[in-house]
Parts: C-alpha cells; sequence; structure tokens
C-alpha cells in the first residue's frame, strides 16, 4: 500500500509540474498562446465640470486587443500629461472586458489641479503653441504600462497680434 502511496504522490507531482510549465509557457515566454499587449488605438477628451480648484476631463479610450482571446484589463492610475508636466489623473480604477480579436470603450473622468495651468500655458507657449499630451495608465491584467500621445498646436498669439492691429488701425 505504501508504495501504491509513493507512486501516487511521484505522478501527481509530475503532472502538477507538467501544469506549471505549460502554464509558465503560455503566460510568459508567450510559447503556446502568444498574448499581445491591448492598445490604445483612439483617445476622445471633453470638457467636464470646472470649479475654482478644479477642472474635470472627460476621457474615452478605444482600445484593440489583438488577442485570439477575450482579455479582461483593468486599468489604474491614468494621468495625463502636457509637454512632461503632470497635468491631471484621477485616482478611479478602471475595469473592461475586451473580446476577442476587437475594439472596446472605457470612459473615466480626470481631474485638472488648476493650480498647474499657468505652467502648462506657459509650456505651450514657449514650444511655439505646440504642445504634447501623453495618456499614461497600467494594465494591471497583464500587468504593464500603456501610454498614449498626441500633438495639439493652436494659433492664439497670431490671433492676438491681428485683433490688437486690428483695434490700433481703428484708432487712427
Amino acid at each position: 500500500m505504501r508504495k501504491i502511496l509513493i507512486i501516487l504522490g511521484i505522478i501527481i507531482a509530475v503532472i502538477a509540474i507538467s501544469i506549471s510549465a505549460v502554464a509558465y509557457q503560455y503566460y510568459f515566454s508567450g510559447g503556446l498562446l502568444p498574448v499581445e499587449v491591448p492598445r490604445v488605438v483612439d483617445i476622445r477628451l471633453s470638457w467636464g465640470e470646472v470649479a475654482y480648484d478644479t477642472t474635470k476631463i472627460n476621457v474615452k479610450l478605444v482600445i484593440y486587443n489583438p488577442n485570439p482571446i477575450r482579455v479582461k484589463v483593468r486599468i489604474e492610475d491614468p494621468e495625463l500629461y502636457v509637454n512632461d508636466i503632470r497635468f491631471a489623473w484621477t485616482e478611479q480604477t478602471i475595469e473592461v472586458d475586451l473580446p476577442k480579436e476587437s475594439k472596446g470603450e472605457v470612459s473615466f473622468v480626470l481631474v485638472i489641479d488648476n493650480s498647474k495651468l499657468q505652467e502648462v500655458w506657459v509650456s505651450h507657449i514657449q514650444q511655439d503653441e505646440v504642445s504634447t499630451l501623453r495618456l499614461e495608465a497600467k494594465l494591471t491584467a497583464l500587468r504593464l504600462p500603456i501610454s498614449k500621445e498626441m500633438t495639439i498646436t493652436t494659433n492664439i498669439l497670431e490671433q492676438i497680434e491681428e485683433r490688437l492691429k486690428e483695434r490700433i488701425e481703428e484708432g487712427s
């Protein structure tokens, strides 16, 4: 009876080691079924509630899951940077279930610390009215960071100069 228990224990250990090896290969080396990181393919921003100390930005992300399996993703610590200045953030945790090989949308609200507005505005003007917006977050289902960047360009100073010239010409 003791030999049977020893043999049974060895069989169970071999099965457990085999399952562990397959799981390791699946999750970490991409061997059996490579898992790709879902990626942000579109960001839509719109203004939300404005208060004295804070301004809210409504964010809608479109995330593409390139994998042949459904992936549940948790997004933590989203932050918005403007010209490398941490401008807006949230403490929300957002979960999204992404169907296989398709896009999913997730929405959340970022909060701007209005005391950062002057620093961001100066940075924008110093870079000839061109700013880089970068949204960063952590995808915790895969334990990988994501980042999506876009550039905005304005022409505010030229418009101000034109209006000043018009007023000067009207006054002469």
